[in-house]
C-alpha cells in the first residue's frame, strides 16, 4: 500500500509531496488499526525528504498523510478516493 503526504512551507508557495510504499507492512483492510505507525513513517520519510529538496522541515507550515481508495469498475475504468489520515497546519 502507498501512503502519500503532502506539506507546505512558510513563505514558500511550492506544494510539496512524498510516499512511501508499505505493501510488505500494511494492507488497506488493517490501515486503521495501523494509522499511528502510518504517521509516524510518513513523517520520518518526509524530514528525509526535507534534506533532498533543500527545506527547513522547521519551517513546515501544514502537512497531511492520506492515502487512495481505488476502486476498479471494469477492466479499464475505476475511481480513486483520496482518504485522509491526518492533516496539521499552523
Amino acid at each position: 500500500m502507498i501512503y502519500h503526504y503532502t506539506a507546505t512551507f512558510n513563505n514558500d508557495t511550492f506544494k510539496y509531496h512524498g510516499e512511501i510504499d508499505m505493501l510488505h507492512y500494511v494492507r488497506k483492510e488493517n490501515t486503521e488499526k495501523n494509522k499511528d505507525y502510518i504517521i509516524t513513517e510518513c513523517k520520518k520519510q518526509f524530514i528525509r525528504d526535507c534534506e533532498r529538496w533543500g527545506v527547513d522541515a522547521k519551517a513546515v507550515s501544514s502537512f497531511e498523510c492520506y492515502y487512495y481508495d481505488i476502486e476498479r469498475l471494469s477492466e479499464y475504468r475505476s475511481v480513486s478516493n483520496e482518504v485522509q489520515l491526518m492533516k496539521w497546519q499552523k
